[in-house]
């Protein structure tokens, strides 16, 4: 076989180029037909598509390193009705890898500095603000694995893998539905426009590209071998990017435009097409020109009622997570060895839960909803900085890890995610632990530990305190009025589940998980109910001696026992300490103001290392000098503020046309009662998959019916 060596060698090819398109074709003979096909098709497409200039035939051997970067690629084995089958653009990948520093870390989006203080503090609304509400980004993956190039492409690697004797699972139904379109990113897209435009800042879709193949009679990608550079100034291979056919990425609607990024351009370390949606997720941090906060869309994910901003997130509260508090996952080290091989997902999570393990002690931590996602892109990229090994060894794996192997997966959004949340308990407990003892040290008072003992309720004789959770009011209807306003405010007070100004939701979940989150609106006097609600301090577990302190041991020491050592110790002094501060705000937890510096070059963060023994921690390490102690916490508590809300997704596998039938009766009673805002429907057709696709594609008109601007046909 003939590769391209950095040049379009074909026996018998030819590209016919034209403005803005490049289209490949078997043979020279078919291009100008071809073309006048084209003509004909486009001239009468109000202007969409492609545009119909006299093209250019590039013949078999001239070099592809000379086509425009950004040219449109289709591949026309077929020409129903003048549409392409495939559509390609032609893109220059980086031959050199590329390893983004993510430093400085980028400020996020909150209340303005000058009422922090108010707010973390007091929980005092901020007033007189001018914000305009947050819009939001939009990122999509999608590949579409039934074409024939694509398709070539993945049975090329998989013959690579195979061991000696072994047989292609690429025809087996669990392998086959990867593969199958039903016409979902054209109406998962329609549906966000439909059902969330004042919010919809701009669209990013994340797709494959593939090697470019010589041009024979059928299509062949042999993995293991590589075009040449193109001799440009930065070193780059010609490659195909995937386009969905009907897309003109030129033609935005409206004011929503649509930027398509193919993986070779944003990985750090690209190797060859990828097969693996968790490697791809891996990789989101590099994307470029991402806004503030985005949202991320698998393409069968569907908006089915009008949502809001506020359903993802606010300037006060923060990001609105979704998770399910009755299954936990552990840290993949804490898994019996002798246990039964375990789903591809269930392997990326446990490998996840071990990551932030390791960062921020160990312990199961909760399964994220399968729904859309909200991501605020400076914390993306802060992770990124914090786990540059994990997610490059995720990247690497070019389909996805199953037990036992030897490059695993991580699990992006549930890194994130927990990423967020351990982020800001450890920013409670630095605050209070180190920022506000070292405070009185600084005093010189030696007895600083009998300080902290007393801030969480503690006697000088006590040897143990039995916290009580306090009411809060942190989700009052009232109190998120005042913060938000009158329609934001009444909906977070029905929407909203758990707030990160009322301590860590994930302290009484243990190894099984609990039915619901707590209700810190409906804490008794007595505090039962929830397990959250009552805790245990023990003095001796959890605090230093008098001999542990006149040997040196100090706040620091003690911050490190109790956010990652004895976990159990910090959660319980967090929850206590969240009572002491009242019925809103964290009082408790800060130090005094001091210093005169209130703002700062780089957001207030702890140590960006991935294992907790490996960070200091200590005030002269973490904080610039001259810097007020009190401004330094409130800005780092506020920078990973979160809500866990309440989960309004549905979920649907279709497996055969009778129970398809029956799915999409039940989904438009869901989605006509109105509780239900996200719908995902998968592929997991087992019998009569024509009959299927052809209920799913109608009932995805029925719902979304709108064509959007940027649809040729």
């Amino acid at each position: 076989m003939v590769r391209p060596r950095g040049r379009f060698v074909a026996a018998g090819g030819a590209l016919v180029v034209s403005t803005g398109a490049l289209y490949l074709w078997m043979a020279p003979d078919a291009a100008q037909e071809h073309w006048r096909t084209l003509q004909s098709s486009f001239s009468s497409s109000s202007g969409k598509g492609l545009s119909p200039l006299p093209p250019v035939v590039v013949q078999a051997g001239d070099s592809l390193c000379d086509v425009p970067l950004g040219t449109d690629v289709a591949e026309l084995i077929t020409i129903p009705d003048g549409r392409a089958s495939a559509q390609y653009r032609l893109i220059h990948a980086p031959s050199v890898p590329s390893w983004p520093t993510f430093r400085p870390l980028q400020f996020s989006r909150g209340l303005p500095p000058e009422c922090l203080d108010k707010y973390v503090g007091a929980g005092k609304a901020c007033r007189g603000l001018d914000t305009p509400l947050a819009t939001f980004d939009f990122v999509w993956t999608w590949s579409n694995g039934s074409e024939g190039l694509h398709r070539s492409t993945y049975l090329a690697y998989e013959r690579s893998t195979l061991p000696v004797g072994g047989k292609s699972q690429a025809d087996q139904p669990i392998r086959l539905k990867l593969f199958r379109e039903h016409d979902e990113l054209r109406h998962s897209l329609r549906s966000v426009l439909q059902h969330f435009r004042p919010f919809l800042n701009s669209i990013h879709l994340v797709t494959g590209d593939l090697p470019v193949p010589d041009f024979k009679d059928t299509f062949n990608a042999a993995y293991d071998e590589k075009s040449e550079p193109c001799p440009h100034s930065r070193p780059s291979i010609p490659r195909l990017g995937q386009v969905p056919t009907w897309l003109n990425i030129s033609q935005p609607d409206g004011d929503v435009r649509i930027d398509v990024t193919h993986h070779s351009q944003f990985f750090s370390h690209y190797t060859d097409t990828v097969f693996n949606s968790l490697a791809i997720e891996s990789q989101f941090p590099n994307l470029p020109n991402l806004h503030e906060h985005f949202i991320y869309m698998n393409d069968d994910f569907f908006f089915s009622a009008n949502l809001v901003g506020a359903d993802f997130y606010t300037d006060a509260f923060g990001t609105v997570f979704r998770v399910y508090p009755s299954r936990v996952i552990q840290p993949a080290s804490e898994r019996d060895p002798n246990s039964p091989l375990q789903a591809t997902e269930t392997v990326a999570l446990e490998k996840s839960s071990e990551i932030i393990s390791r960062r921020f002690g160990y312990r199961s931590r909760p399964y994220p909803s399968h729904e859309s996602k909200v991501v605020a892109t400076p914390l993306f990229r802060e992770l990124a900085a914090l786990f540059p090994e994990a997610l490059a060894e995720s990247a690497r794996a070019r389909v996805r890890s199953v037990t036992g192997s030897k490059v695993v997966n991580v699990h992006m959004m549930a890194l994130y995610l927990h990423f967020v949340v351990e982020r800001h308990r450890e920013a409670v407990l630095w605050s209070w632990a180190v920022a506000r003892l070292s405070q009185v040290v600084a005093a010189g008072r030696e007895d600083w530990a009998e300080v902290a003992w007393k801030d969480i309720g503690g006697t000088a004789k006590s040897k143990l305190v039995d916290v009580k959770a306090r009411r809060r009011a942190t989700l009052d209807k009232n109190h998120t009025m005042s913060v938000l306003g009158e329609f934001e405010g009444a909906y977070a007070a029905r929407a909203y589940r758990f707030s990160s100004e009322d301590g860590y939701p994930y302290a009484s979940l243990g190894d099984k998980g609990r039915k619901s989150w707590p209700d810190m609106k409906s804490v008794s006097d007595i505090a039962d109910g929830h397990p959250h609600f009552k805790c245990r301090v023990v003095r001796q577990r959890c605090f230093p001696t008098r001999d542990d302190i006149a040997s040196g041991y100090s706040p620091v020491d003690l911050f490190k026992h109790i956010a990652f050592f004895d976990i159990a110790c910090g959660d319980c002094i967090m929850t206590a300490l969240v009572a002491q501060s009242g019925d809103v705000g964290l009082s408790a937890v800060l130090p005094k103001a001091g210093g005169e510096r209130k703002t700062f070059d780089e957001p207030p963060h702890l140590p960006l290392v991935a294992d907790w023994t490996d960070g200091n921690f200590s005030v002269e390490s973490v904080v610039p000098a001259g810097a007020d102690l009190r401004a330094f916490s409130t800005q780092l508590i506020h920078r990973y503020r979160y809500v866990l809300g309440r989960i309004f997704s549905g979920f649907s596998m279709l497996k055969n046309p009778q129970q398809a039938a029956d799915e999409f009766k039940r989904l438009n009673r869901d989605i006509k009662s109105g509780w239900m805002g996200v719908v995902c429907v998968n592929d997991d057709i087992v019998k009569g998959a024509p009959e299927v696709d052809k209920l799913f594609r109608g009932w995805q008109e029925d719902h979304w019916p709108n064509r959007a601007q940027w649809e040729i046909y």
